[in-house]
């Protein structure tokens, strides 16, 4: 009896593995271009393009075409298909930063943080520590990694209980409500998680895979379902994911050398990841599968708060709208109207 459903576990387990990625790189279709012109002279170099979700985003041009005047900057609310000028005092070189809510501009010559909550209708200037702060969202650790912060009633305030981690060198949430924090403990990853933010921490051991490790960091999806820890070795990245209450190493045949420097979180159990010698593909169902035309695919891609995942090429940006690696890509441009 117990070798007959042993052999039937394996039958399944071999099905699913040799499954079809949960998107064939021969959905290339699924991919539209969305133009949108604004009003300045021609020649302007291609802005930055930066998003808070799908359909909230900004383009910040460098400097101002003509002369001494606030640097260009426009939202859109739509998606890229139409932008507004966004007015603000700042010139010279500003720094954009974007989140669900929260819009910080930051005029680098006279170091002035500007905070808006209406998507760039109006602006109120703060302190550099708030404007790093809601610049970057959710919860950050103190410079001596001592301790977890939090934005709560204006000002950040630590969470009621140290996370149980020695080194905090990673933290991260997603939708469920869960506070993560990773770490080092005598060389081997450590980490905890909170539902209560931050009153009550699970310790969740990471079993060694053998190499000592440094740097582990934390993916999550958007929803908080997928977990994933990583951590550099002497000669290999290793990985680990969160399931049933504990961790479980993650190996992938195939991986590209160097694989991490890229490492989104999709959804669905699919962890996109790119190598630091080139290469994309997906981790899913213990396999590693490549997507050769997500090129523009790098380490300054990122999973937005509503699971969109934004990529930057050149002065253009892509968005990934859907669930796992089956995604439908918008390319987004901004050009002068001239």
């Amino acid at each position: 009896m117990f070798a007959s459903l042993l052999s039937a576990a394996l039958l399944l387990t071999t099905v699913v593995l040799v499954d079809r990625p949960p998107s064939a790189a021969e959905r290339q279709d699924r991919s539209t271009v969305r133009r949108a012109t604004v009003d300045l002279p021609p020649g302007t170099p291609p802005p930055y393009l930066e998003f808070a979700s799908r359909e909230v985003g900004y383009a910040v041009f460098s400097g101002c075409p003509g002369g001494q005047c606030p640097t260009p900057v426009f939202a859109t609310e739509d998606g890229g298909r139409s932008w507004r000028r966004i007015t603000h005092p700042a010139d010279g070189t500003v720094l954009l930063y974007a989140v669900p809510g929260v819009l910080v501009l930051h005029w680098f010559s006279r170091d002035v943080w500007l905070l808006s909550t209406d998507n760039g209708r109006s602006f109120v200037e703060v302190d550099r520590t708030e404007g790093m702060y809601r610049a970057r969202r959710g919860h950050f650790v103190r410079d001596d990694s001592s301790w977890l912060m939090v934005w709560r009633g204006g000002v950040m305030r630590p969470v009621p209980r140290r996370p149980p981690v020695p080194v905090i060198l990673s933290v991260a949430t997603g939708a469920d409500g869960r506070i993560w924090a990773a770490g080092l403990g005598d060389r081997t990853p450590s980490a905890a998680y909170s539902t209560d933010g931050g009153t009550v921490w699970t310790r969740t051991p990471v079993p060694p895979q053998g190499d000592q490790a440094r740097g582990p960091s934390l993916v999550i999806s958007a929803d908080g379902r997928d977990v994933w820890l990583l951590a550099q070795t002497d000669d290999v990245m290793r990985l680990w994911t969160f399931r049933s209450g504990r961790w479980l190493p993650v190996t992938a045949p195939g991986l590209p050398p160097g694989y991490g420097v890229l490492a989104i979180a999709a959804g669905g159990g699919a962890l996109i990841v790119g190598g630091q010698w080139g290469g994309q593909g997906v981790i899913w169902q213990g396999r590693y599968w490549p997507r050769p035309d997500w090129g523009w695919l790098d380490d300054g891609s990122r999973l937005l708060p509503d699971g969109t995942i934004l990529a930057r090429e050149g002065g253009r940006a892509r968005l990934g709208v859907g669930f796992g690696a089956e995604r439908w890509w918008t390319v987004i441009e901004v050009r002068p109207a001239g």
